[in-house]
């Protein structure tokens, strides 16, 4: 049964004596005596009274709340993403720009390296066959880029020939030619002037 004391100390006698009440059944029970105020007090039996059970209650309460809070700001470990690879634009490869002594040829060339850029494979022809002879010592590289051109078309037979002509006719830009694998290669192929001009190629 649940044990209460006095707690009116001023003008109770049973509180200034600590005396213990057994009351069962109320919810706000009030001291025989003085009609004061009675705290809930542990009983004889080692049970625990109102008060207690309230304090446990808030306690319980306290460490869930503690336990919830702990687990839920505890911060997600997150992998880390992997970078994108950077993405690397295949481009054709432009002929390569070789000093022109005639500004006339060399604005007949760019034209039609332009035009091969665009596919307008039969309007840079036109311009750079309109360019031979102008200025003979231009000659080499117009060969040149007519050779470069035919091979973008896959006209190999015509490439050798215009490669060989460029040749014939003073080419000496072998580290140019050398960096275009396909020029190279077909450079390769023509046996009566490789050896000529072997010892000059870098």
């Amino acid at each position: 049964m649940p044990k209460y004391r006095c707690i009116n100390f001023g003008d109770c006698e049973s509180a200034k004596s600590n005396k213990e009440f057994e009351i069962e059944g109320e919810i706000n029970p009030r001291c025989p005596d003085c009609g004061g105020v009675l705290e809930d007090i542990l009983d004889g039996g080692g049970g625990g009274g109102r008060l207690k059970k309230i304090i446990i209650a808030a306690i319980v309460l306290l460490v869930i709340l503690g336990f919830g809070w702990f687990f839920l700001s505890k911060p997600k470990k997150t992998e880390p993403k992997p970078e994108p690879m950077p993405v690397v634009e295949k481009t054709e490869k432009a002929p390569a720009v070789i000093p022109i002594e005639d500004q006339r040829v060399r604005d007949m060339v760019d034209e039609s390296i332009a035009l091969m850029k665009n596919g307008k494979w039969s309007d840079a022809r036109q311009k750079l066959l309109a360019a031979r002879g102008i200025n003979v010592q231009d000659d080499a590289v117009v060969y040149y880029n007519l050779a470069s051109l035919d091979l973008r078309q896959k006209k190999t037979a015509d490439a050798r020939k215009n490669l060989a002509t460029s040749i014939q006719k003073g080419f000496k830009y072998w580290d140019v030619l050398n960096e275009d694998e396909a020029m190279r290669s077909l450079f390769s192929s023509i046996k009566q002037y490789s050896s000529s001009v072997q010892k000059t190629v870098t």
